[in-house]
């Protein structure tokens, strides 16, 4: 038997070998029944790649976009201080830090020079990105980016 692309509304919903029964469609993997999907297309010639979640438009697949990762909650202060000196940005730290509040730096000081891990809603985190003028998603981006190393 030959597989089958299920299309609805534009995407692939399954890839797999379907009779069509009096009220479904019946795959090895899956029983689609038709009152679930009033419409849809059942294609037998398509590329091999085409995998659920692949848009559809009639004559195209298009992949899904790729998920948007999300920050981690904390990165060690290693991949912190690694993902801020690849930016350009770790020389700035210290600026930051002596810029603040005296009340302020001297806690300031003590977590930067002695933590083992950096927490992204963390006081110390907020007072740096500010001191550094990044936006929220760039600080998101440097978290992303100092867990990779």
């Amino acid at each position: 038997m030959t597989q089958q692309a299920l299309v609805v509304n534009g995407k692939v919903v399954a890839v797999d070998t379907f009779t069509v029964t009096a009220d479904a469609l019946v795959g090895l993997d899956i029983v689609v029944p038709f009152s679930s999907v009033p419409s849809y297309v059942l294609l037998t010639t398509f590329p091999d790649y085409v995998a659920p979640g692949w848009a559809y438009d009639g004559a195209n697949f298009t992949a899904p976009a790729a998920p948007t990762p999300t920050p981690p909650d904390a990165i060690t202060m290693r991949q912190c201080r690694l993902a801020l000196h690849n930016a350009g940005l770790l020389d700035s730290v210290a600026t930051v830090i002596s810029g603040l509040l005296t009340t302020m730096q001297a806690t300031a000081q003590i977590e930067w020079d002695y933590s083992s891990t950096v927490l992204r809603d963390s006081p110390l985190v907020a007072a740096i990105a500010t001191g550094l003028t990044l936006s929220s998603m760039q600080l998101d981006q440097l978290f992303i980016t100092a867990a990779t190393l």
